[in-house]
């Protein structure tokens, strides 16, 4: 009776094996070729070193210093923690912690360490006094300031100041503290934007004072978009600050790179009124065109119509606003009625009419 071949291996097996058989070998070539270990004489292990051993210290600082533990850090400080050495992967203090928190009595010990720099920045160019100027600590600023901080530091990824930071988030007196101590009041970040731009912006009536005051300029535009302090104020509606900066001289026909548009759009789109009387008494053109972001020729009279503001069209056609003024569009032109109808004030359409606009033709 004849035998059966034996059944071959499948392929992944072999290679298995294979793999196994030359592993073996290598241990075996490799036990063979090494030199004896020696356990006399041997070289020691490393010994712990003094920096190593304050790795875990300089944390543990950083950690007491962000909770605000004074008496934990003035201990860890005692027992030799680094308080100059950076302790996050960002970079970042004691020192850093201890200002954004404002936590005044840890900044105070840390300043009075030796090692610790005042001006200090992270990886991303954040210093101790930035971060106290945006959070409002006055008193933090003043301690880092007398120390020596640079007062004009910038971030690195936006070009930001701690007085465009106390500017955005409107902490006056932190603002005065800083034009004390010789911050610049135009100083652009990497968008053009002032700490003027940031306070009118977010409605800083403070902030503002004292930047005309120390005689910041109060036309810088943004980069991005040409955007004025004058044309944040009178988009958000804010007569106060629209009047403080005319006053100090804004320029009210001044438009948008990107749209064209004056401050007087802006406010008769969103429905100012007060604002719009304030801008045509300060010689705003009511008939100025927009162009471009889908606004092309827009005059402010048709955005008032078409936003249904009844009174500011009555302003603006006051002010001599052209009633039959139509828009840029070259294919299907709009007049200023048909921005009316738009909006369905049926008393806008009549005043309008009052004042001398016609229908346009209907096609044949």
């Amino acid at each position: 009776m004849r035998r059966a071949a034996p059944t071959p291996w499948p392929l992944a097996a072999r290679l298995v094996l294979l793999a196994a058989a030359l592993f073996a070998a290598f241990t075996l070539w490799s036990a063979a070729t090494a030199a004896p270990f020696e356990y006399r004489g041997a070289p020691a292990p490393p010994r712990r070193t003094r920096a190593a051993a304050r790795a875990p210290a300089r944390h543990e600082l950083y950690m007491a210093a962000r909770a605000g533990n004074v008496e934990v850090a003035r201990l860890l400080l005692a027992r030799g923690a680094s308080a100059g050495a950076p302790a996050t992967s960002t970079g970042e203090t004691p020192l850093h912690a201890a200002a954004a928190g404002g936590h005044a009595a840890v900044v105070a010990l840390l300043l009075g360490t030796e090692g610790v720099l005042p001006s200090a920045q992270t990886v991303h160019g954040v210093s101790a006094l930035l971060s106290a100027a945006a959070a409002g600590h006055g008193d933090c600023v003043a301690m880092l300031l007398a120390a020596g901080a640079v007062v004009d530091a910038r971030t690195t990824f936006d070009k930001a100041t701690p007085m465009m930071r106390a500017a955005r988030a409107g902490h006056a007196e932190v603002a005065r503290a800083l034009l004390a101590a010789g911050a610049s009041p135009d100083a652009a970040d990497v968008d053009g934007r002032t700490a003027l731009t940031y306070a009118a912006e977010e409605g800083a009536g403070g902030v503002v004072a004292l930047l005309v005051g120390a005689g910041a300029g109060v036309d810088i535009f943004q980069l991005s978009n040409g955007m004025t302090p004058l044309m944040f104020a009178a988009q958000a509606g804010n007569l106060e600050l629209v009047k403080a900066l005319l006053k100090a001289g804004a320029g009210v026909n001044l438009t948008a790179t990107w749209d064209k548009m004056l401050p007087l759009h802006r406010a008769a789109a969103a429905g100012h009124a007060a604002v719009v009387d304030e801008l045509l008494r300060a010689g705003s053109a009511p008939d100025a065109p927009s162009m471009g972001s889908g606004q092309d020729g827009l005059t402010p009279l048709m955005m008032a119509a078409r936003g249904g503001h009844a009174s500011i069209v009555a302003a603006l056609v006051a002010a001599g606003a052209n009633v039959n003024a139509k828009d840029g569009w070259k294919a299907d032109r709009k007049a200023v009625l048909e921005f009316a109808a738009e909006s369905g004030r049926a008393e806008i359409v009549a005043a309008l009419k009052a004042a001398g606009a016609v229908d346009a033709p209907k096609a044949a």
